[in-house]
């Protein structure tokens, strides 16, 4: 299994019936920083129907440009002013799965003869923040980075410290996420970058979350029928 995915059956299973709501909120995690900027989601690249893959690693543009003219017919520069890089020679950037292109600025499909500068600015970050997700149990949230725009994320936290260290989370009195079953016995969840893929974290790293289930009373209100209420209900006939 994925080192970013768990799944494990309660001993128990959590039942509720239609008068109560089964409530689910992330109190609290310890997820080690400990991936490659550079890995599996985005590493691929092809030029002229030529591809190749850039080794799993933490780079900077100056690495990457290198690494790239060195792995390529073409010749790639860093350009510090405009934080763009800068392609020279004649190729066709071809579409393909788990690319690097928007870590570079490029675009797919995109052809050049001579100097082809980045229409995106560089951006060697992997992920700015981790989605946790109950993966078998869909909530009321809604996810527009999904086609239909439900959701199994419970929580994201976004990243404010450097690689190489733990992001800390408690809350308490943490966002309930409504869950739309009635019975929970199984728990499926994971850790996602921001691209909803599975985060991609270096082997033999370990990670924690602590969920809360909380129950809500399903509250139907009514209203007494008022005398015009009465009145509207009352057939009339139409006089000719």
């Amino acid at each position: 299994m994925h080192p970013s995915r768990k799944i494990w059956s309660l001993n128990a299973p959590i039942i509720t019936t239609d008068v109560n709501k089964l409530l689910c909120s992330v109190e609290s995690c310890s997820i080690p920083l400990s991936y490659y900027t550079i890995n599996s989601t985005n590493n691929q690249f092809s030029f002229n129907s030529v591809t190749g893959s850039v080794p799993f690693g933490n780079y900077n543009a100056y690495e990457i440009a290198k690494l790239l003219t060195d792995m390529t017919t073409l010749t790639v520069v860093f350009n510090t002013l405009k934080s763009k890089f800068v392609l020279t020679g004649t190729a066709t950037i071809d579409v393909i799965p788990n690319n690097i292109y928007n870590l570079l600025g490029l675009e797919e499909s995109s052809s050049f003869t001579g100097d082809y500068t980045a229409p995106n600015v560089c951006n060697l970050i992997y992920t700015s923040g981790i989605y946790i997700s109950l993966n078998n149990i869909e909530n009321n949230n809604i996810d527009t980075g999904t086609t239909h725009q439900s959701s199994t994320c419970l929580l994201r936290i976004p990243i404010n410290q450097p690689t190489n260290t733990y992001l800390q989370y408690f809350n308490n009195i943490g966002f309930k996420n409504l869950l739309a079953t009635q019975v929970l016995n199984q728990i499926d969840i994971s850790i996602l970058d921001d691209n909803r893929e599975l985060l991609e974290l270096t082997s033999n790293v370990n990670w924690s979350i602590v969920l809360r289930i909380d129950f809500e009373k399903s509250i139907h209100e009514t209203v007494e029928t008022t005398r015009i209420s009465k009145l509207r209900a009352i057939p009339h006939r139409a006089t000719p």
